[in-house]
């Protein structure tokens, strides 16, 4: 089971099903910087 999960904070990753799933997992979420070409 992962401890974290990388995300860029896209809506995929911070819906309510997602949040609710990974909060009860203890799973936590780490932010990474947004892509800007």
């Amino acid at each position: 089971m992962p401890t974290f999960i990388l995300s860029n904070n896209g809506p995929e990753c911070i819906a309510d099903l997602f949040t609710e799933t990974r909060k009860a997992l203890c799973i936590r979420r780490k932010l990474t910087a947004a892509y800007h070409a």
